[in-house]
């Protein structure tokens, strides 16, 4: 769970996640390393609420966007 105080999720954060394929990023989040999920090779989707930076990171790389 990444909690609603976190507003950065640094370079390889979830790096080596093979195990993660969906993840929640909170609105308070408005910035996500490049590499924040580098070789998570089975994350796919992520959700967060519409409109908020987790949608325009996943539509800009390519991640499936599940609003909540």
């Amino acid at each position: 769970v990444i909690p609603n105080s976190v507003t950065y999720i640094d370079d390889y954060a979830f790096g080596d996640c093979d195990g993660l394929n969906i993840i929640a990023i909170p609105e308070s989040v408005t910035g996500i390393h490049e590499l924040a999920f580098q070789d998570s090779i089975n994350l796919t989707t992520i959700k967060g609420v519409a409109g908020s930076y987790a949608e325009t990171f996943a539509e800009s790389n390519g991640y499936t966007f599940i609003a909540i």
